[in-house]
C-alpha cells in the first residue's frame, strides 16, 4: 500500500473553515488545485485560439477566461464528487484515498448526491452566459464524465478516456467566438489527449501496488518499466500537434517560444521522474500546469 493520503492537510484557508463546510471542499478536491487548473488550461487553449481565429481583441476575452476558471473549478468538484461516489468500494482499500469524505464515512452518498447536484446546478448557471453551441457541447461532455469512473474497470487506458474528457473545454471555448475551421480545436483535442495521457500516468504510479491488489487497471500497470519510453512518445506527439496548431493560427515567430521552452522542461521532468516513487510523481504531475500555462502563452504573443 502506497503510505500517504492525498488529502491536503496544509490548506490554511480549509483548515480554518467548521469540519462541516470542510468536508465537502475536500470531497470537491478545493485542497488542491492542480486538478481544476489542468481542466481550465484546455478551455484557454480553445478560447484563446477561437478569439486568434477571429481577431478578437483581448478585452472582450477576460469575461470568459474568468467564467472558465470558475466553469473549472465547479465541474472538477462535480467530477471527483462523482468519482468517490462511484469508487467508494475501491477508496476504502488505498492508503492515498482511503480517507476521503465519502470512503471513511464524514459524508453520507445522500448527502454526496446534493452535493453533486448543487455544483451541477452552478455549472448549468454558467452555461447560461455561452453561445448555443458552446452550451451544446458543454452538455455533452456530461457522458464521458459520468462513464470515466468505471473505465480502469474494464481497460489499462482509462488515461486516454481521462484525456478525452479533461480536454473536451477546448470545444466549449472555440465555440465562444469561432464556428468554423473546426480541424484547430480537433487537433488541439488530440494534442491535449496526449498531454493528459502522459500527466495523468505519471500521476496513476502512485498507487500501482494497490491498483494491483484491488483489480483496477491503469496505464502504470500496462506500461510498467516502460513508461518513461511511452511518455517521451505522447509527450513528443503533444508537442507536434500542438506546434501545427500555432503554425496554422499565426505567421508569428514569436508565438512559438513558449513550445521551445517547454521542450527542454518536458525531456528533463521525463528524466527526473521516479516511477517507484510516489512523493516524486506527484511532483512531477503538478508540474505539468506549468507546462500548459507557458504553452498558452503561444496564443497571446501574437
Amino acid at each position: 500500500m502506497s503510505t500517504n493520503s492525498d488529502i491536503n492537510h496544509n490548506n490554511k484557508i480549509i483548515n480554518k473553515l467548521p469540519k462541516k463546510i470542510r468536508r465537502f471542499l475536500i470531497l470537491a478536491r478545493f485542497d488542491r488545485p492542480t486538478g481544476y487548473m489542468l481542466l481550465w488550461i484546455p478551455t484557454l487553449w480553445g478560447l484563446l485560439a477561437s478569439a486568434l481565429n477571429k481577431n478578437i481583441i483581448f478585452q472582450d476575452i477576460i469575461f470568459y477566461i474568468i467564467l472558465f476558471l470558475i466553469g473549472s473549478i465547479v465541474m472538477r468538484g462535480a467530477g471527483c464528487t462523482w468519482n468517490d461516489i462511484t469508487d467508494i468500494k475501491y477508496d476504502k482499500k488505498v492508503a492515498r484515498t482511503f480517507a476521503r469524505p465519502i470512503a471513511n464515512g464524514d459524508i453520507t452518498k445522500r448527502q454526496a448526491f446534493i452535493f453533486l447536484i448543487i455544483q451541477l446546478s452552478i455549472g448549468a448557471t454558467i452555461l447560461l452566459f455561452l453561445p448555443i453551441n458552446s452550451i451544446i457541447v458543454a452538455i455533452i461532455s456530461i457522458v464521458p464524465v459520468i462513464i470515466y469512473p468505471f473505465m480502469k474497470r474494464f481497460t489499462y487506458y482509462p488515461q486516454a478516456w481521462l484525456g478525452l474528457t479533461f480536454n473536451w473545454g477546448i470545444w466549449v471555448g472555440w465555440f465562444v467566438f469561432s464556428n468554423d475551421n473546426l480541424i484547430i480545436p480537433l487537433l488541439l483535442h488530440i494534442a491535449g489527449i496526449f498531454w493528459t495521457l502522459s500527466y495523468d500516468t505519471i500521476y496513476a504510479h502512485q498507487d500501482k501496488n494497490d491498483d494491483i491488489l484491488i483489480g483496477v487497471k491503469s496505464t502504470a500497470l500496462k506500461f510498467g518499466n516502460f513508461t518513461k519510453l511511452f511518455l517521451s512518445i505522447f509527450y513528443a506527439i503533444f508537442i507536434i500537434i500542438f506546434y501545427i496548431v500555432i503554425k496554422l493560427l499565426s505567421s508569428e515567430i514569436i508565438s512559438l517560444i513558449p513550445i521551445f521552452i517547454c521542450i527542454p522542461l518536458i525531456i528533463y521532468y521525463t528524466y527526473i521522474l521516479d516511477i517507484n516513487n510516489p512523493k516524486n510523481c506527484l511532483k512531477i504531475f503538478k508540474y505539468n500546469t506549468y507546462i500548459g500555462l507557458i504553452l498558452t502563452l503561444s496564443f497571446l504573443f501574437n
